[in-house]
């Protein structure tokens, strides 16, 4: 069966070609049969469609309510958080102005009522213990042994054989070894719980490496010339959006200084969009202009290399110095890590060992390289092993 529109179309076409009548202005003769079956055809076509209309408005009605739905259920949680938030809060300050301030994450989970592990998490990952002990890693793998014993403390409450003298403050503190954390997965993890950064800049720990590549910082880089400009920084936001030519990407770095948005055309799109992931770090190059809408720096890129290319074409080794306290089982697992990110017939960066032990003590060159340079620096800070990793150029 032909559709409304088809149906339409057929009557608009018979009218245009019939014939016109002589002397008779703009009267014109129709075949009556062909016409009476058209018209038929609409009639028994027009519920179908009407009803087709009246399933999108009932869908869209549909789609509007669950919408407003989801928006409320949003809107409760949030004040629900904020006033469960307002009153930990609460809770936490009553604590500390009747015991004084806090010792440690032990003294403040079994000095605080209802501590739980999600709340002490986020007050970690916030850095909200850093004036008591910045060592985030540390805090953050004891905290389920804080929460343990807090309630062995509250458990143990009204049973005196567990306290020398009554009134007694009893501390059950445990601690576990753990690496800390590195700037990179402290301010990650502060974005995670805050929303955005607040101890500094991720690219901070990139800043002075990538010098050589990008000498100026975005709020430095000058508009216009003929000249590319180079520039690094970390990608906060990707998008796609379809132009005349086809899709296109616009990408935001961020050095600390400044936000530009990197304008990604056809080809270049298609190339390096894979490589454009957000958090990334990117050395760019690109011609720079003055957005009159956005009121920013606006690049037409030209070329992206990543961080790991970056270093693979010019640093000379990755250091990676372990503690004088280093176990010889950990030790293994350091070289371990290396090995497994060392392919064989693939460029990479050398990678050093600077060791701190009875039996060894210095530079020793592992026999391997990493092009993953990134992802490996992150594993390796990770172990408690290794104090420092490096890029020595």
């Amino acid at each position: 069966m032909a559709t409304l529109d088809e149906l339409i179309n057929r009557m608009y076409d018979m009218v245009q070609d019939a014939k016109g009548i002589p002397l008779a202005g703009e009267k014109c003769i129709l075949e009556r049969d062909h016409m009476l079956d058209l018209l038929d055809e609409l009639r028994s076509t027009l519920p179908n469609d009407l009803q087709a209309a009246k399933d999108i408005v009932e869908k869209r009605n549909d789609l509007l309510a669950s919408g407003k739905r989801e928006a409320e259920a949003i809107r409760r949680k949030a004040e629900e958080d904020a006033r469960q938030m307002v009153s930990e809060t609460e809770i936490v300050v009553a604590a500390r102005k009747k015991g004084g301030p806090f010792v440690d994450i032990f003294d403040f989970a079994a000095r605080v009522p209802g501590m739980n592990g999600r709340f002490l998490d986020g007050l970690i990952r916030a850095g909200a213990f850093d004036s008591i002990d910045p060592d985030r890693g540390k805090l953050h793998a004891n905290k389920e042994q804080a929460i343990r014993a807090s309630q062995t403390i509250r458990a143990s409450e009204g049973q005196g054989s567990l306290f020398d003298e009554p009134g007694e403050t009893v501390r059950i503190v445990n601690w576990l070894p753990a690496a800390a954390w590195s700037m990179r997965r402290k301010l990650a993890e502060e974005k995670s719980a805050l929303g955005y950064w607040l101890s500094g800049h991720l690219y901070d720990a990139y800043r002075e490496e990538l010098k050589s590549f990008a000498p100026k910082s975005l709020k430095d880089i000058v508009p216009g010339g003929r000249a590319a400009s180079k520039m690094a920084g970390i990608i906060s936001s990707v998008r796609q959006v379809q132009s005349k030519r086809g899709p296109m990407g616009i990408v935001t770095i961020d050095d600390g200084t400044a936000v530009v948005d990197l304008m990604c055309f056809g080809e270049v799109w298609s190339k390096y969009r894979r490589q454009l992931t957000p958090d990334a770090v990117v050395c760019v190059t690109g011609r720079a202009r003055y957005d009159e809408f956005s009121k920013r720096l606006s690049v037409s890129l030209d070329d992206v290399m990543t961080v790991d290319k970056f270093r693979v074409g010019h640093c000379r080794f990755m250091e990676v110095e372990v503690r004088d306290d280093a176990a010889r089982q950990e030790l293994t697992d350091v070289k371990s890590i290396c090995a497994g990110y060392a392919k064989a017939g693939t460029e990479g960066v050398q990678i050093a060992l600077r060791l701190h032990t009875k039996a060894s003590e210095g530079l020793v060159f592992v026999p391997m390289e990493a092009a993953q340079t990134e992802e490996l620096a992150g594993k390796l800070r990770e172990q408690r092993a290794v104090a420092h990793v490096r890029f020595i150029y």
